[in-house]
């Protein structure tokens, strides 16, 4: 079987950026500075974290409705960087 590993579109997760700690509880979110190496994959970058950078972890759904089974994770990392081509 062949895998591929794609990287999440950094939008949904920009504006999570410029929230308050408040602001990000409202959604789920919080933010997290990663302490040592490996510990916070970025997907949007689809590499590491570096100690002291900043990320940001919004919950995510395997479905899009609220039902019994429903599976919810923490979400993914996603760190505050921009990349060549301007995005956040």
């Amino acid at each position: 079987m062949i895998y591929r590993i794609e990287a999440l579109p950094v939008a949904p997760f920009a504006p999570c950026f410029s929230m308050t700690e408040a602001e990000l509880a409202a959604v789920g979110a919080r933010r997290w500075i990663a302490d040592a190496p490996g510990r916070a994959p970025c997907r949007v970058s689809l590499r590491d974290a570096a100690v002291g950078d900043s990320t940001i972890r919004r919950p995510n759904r395997s479905i899009s409705i609220s039902r019994p089974g429903a599976a919810t994770w923490p979400g993914p990392f996603v760190r505050n960087h921009r990349f060549p081509d301007g995005r956040p």
